[in-house]
């Protein structure tokens, strides 16, 4: 398919940067977490890794909206997480090292899981086409050098310049956003003619995605008795995913900037609705004392 100044180097270019502005915001402290916080990441990975994949494809097979929006918003449930998930989370007064931890790793993950989950599930939406293929060793080795990288260079960089990664830490979180944005924007700029159309076709089933997240997010935290602090968090994390990455996939790699309306649509839904359910929980959380419901 045609590529674009879009797909080939502004995507690209905004999610190097905006992983990178994650990385200089972790520590090997923020990845000795786990060991502290092991339920509630197992709790965590397993909503964003296992069961939002399943509910996507569940929806998207019962809805059957037009293929290509739909393995858009696949993709998009393979994208778990990212740094704006933080920055919603320590706002709603959740547990923010949860949330960090939760994003390290699954940034780390997703170069794997995602190629290899999509192989194994396109299928069944696409009915079979070759067209939409993601062919997984490339695929991991391209998704390792633009999020994994960028996110080792900043942690290099704020282990040996502390004070440097400090001062640079906000300008880089409005820069990230600013790209983000951008990204976002381009994607419906690009596609002004057939958004209605794919808005149309999946808008729906994004919003069917993003509430169903939130409710799995919270009943897996209920259920485990986890604090209202980490239910927050959790909510949030599997509400919330990486439209960038999804973005980076669907526009650069699979070539196809038609099939990023479903990560775009999602974008816009997701971070109004975690900011109101995250701010209803944080005024229980204020009311409380942040006490724990059970310890871990």
């Amino acid at each position: 398919m045609e590529q674009t100044i879009l797909s080939q180097f502004i995507v690209p270019a905004a999610l190097f940067i905006i992983m990178a502005g994650l990385g200089l915001s972790l520590t090997i402290d923020d990845f000795r977490g786990v060991l502290v916080n092991r339920k509630a990441l197992v709790v965590g990975l397993l909503g964003q890794l296992v069961l939002l994949p399943v509910f996507a494809y569940l929806l998207i097979s019962g809805l059957q909206p037009d293929p290509v929006f739909g393995l858009g918003l696949l993709i998009l449930a393979l994208s778990p997480g990212g740094a704006l998930s933080n920055a919603i989370s320590h706002v709603c007064k959740g547990d923010l090292a949860l949330s960090v931890s939760l994003t390290a790793l699954t940034s780390l993950l997703i170069p794997f899981t995602l190629p290899f989950i999509y192989s194994f599930a396109a299928s069944g939406i696409s009915g079979g086409s070759g067209s939409i293929s993601l062919p997984i060793g490339r695929t991991i080795l391209q998704l390792l050098m633009i999020t994994v990288v960028p996110i080792l260079i900043g942690m290099s960089i704020r282990y040996r310049f502390k004070g440097f990664a400090q001062r640079a830490g906000k300008p880089v979180k409005i820069i990230s956003v600013v790209f983000f944005l951008m990204v976002i924007f381009g994607v419906i700029k690009q596609n002004w003619e057939v958004f209605p159309l794919g808005f149309n076709s999946i808008g729906l089933a994004a919003i069917a995605l993003n509430i169903g997240s939130l409710l799995i997010g919270f009943s897996l935290g209920r259920l485990v008795r986890l604090s209202l602090k980490q239910i927050v968090t959790i909510m949030i994390e599997v509400g919330m995913q990486n439209a960038a990455t999804a973005t980076f996939v669907t526009a650069t790699l699979l070539g196809d900037v038609t099939m990023s309306i479903a990560p775009a649509i999602y974008a816009t839904i997701m971070v109004p609705t975690a900011l109101l359910t995250g701010f209803l929980f944080s005024r229980r959380i204020a009311g409380s004392g942040g006490r724990q419901a059970s310890s871990n």
